[in-house]
């Protein structure tokens, strides 16, 4: 047997290893993008009572202050920043909700996603909407609703 090989069996699998915690780290930051953390919800659901123009220009006014990175662009659906979408508006026969999005939080969420989660929570509350709501992401049912986003 060469002296090399022992060498290079060590090296395959280190690389080897290191291949497989890389796939459950991603695995792990996956999970947690579809899914809010305890004590956080990031889906606010309310009756339809006011014009989502209204609403999402209310919502944009007040995301101003907290997302402060450029100006933001008021869709039909969507409030955005540098086209990343900040919250969505889906909206049903009674029903509207708005949800923070992941593409722009990213997987993990920060002390600046709870800013903006406050600062949806008081815009909100300033356009007088009734019903609100806050549902984990996972909550698909809309089954454990809390009356703030975060505590």
């Amino acid at each position: 047997m060469p002296i090399w090989f022992p060498a290079f069996a060590a090296g395959a699998a280190v690389v080897l290893a290191g291949k497989v915690i890389k796939r459950h780290l991603t695995g792990q930051l996956a999970r947690s993008a579809v899914a809010d953390p305890d004590g956080i919800r990031t889906v606010a659901r309310f009756s339809r009572a006011r014009a989502s123009d209204e609403l999402l220009l209310a919502v944009a006014a007040e995301l101003t202050v907290a997302v402060g990175s450029g100006p933001l662009e008021v869709t039909e659906d969507a409030v955005r920043v540098r086209g990343v979408d900040i919250v969505r508006l889906a909206t049903g026969p009674e029903w509207c909700s708005l949800t923070l999005t992941r593409a722009w939080t990213g997987a993990q969420l920060d002390t600046r996603a709870l800013e903006v989660l406050g600062a949806l929570h008081r815009a909100l509350v300033a356009i007088g909407v009734d019903e609100v709501a806050w549902h984990a992401r996972q909550d698909r049912e809309f089954a454990l609703p809390a009356r703030h986003p975060f505590y």
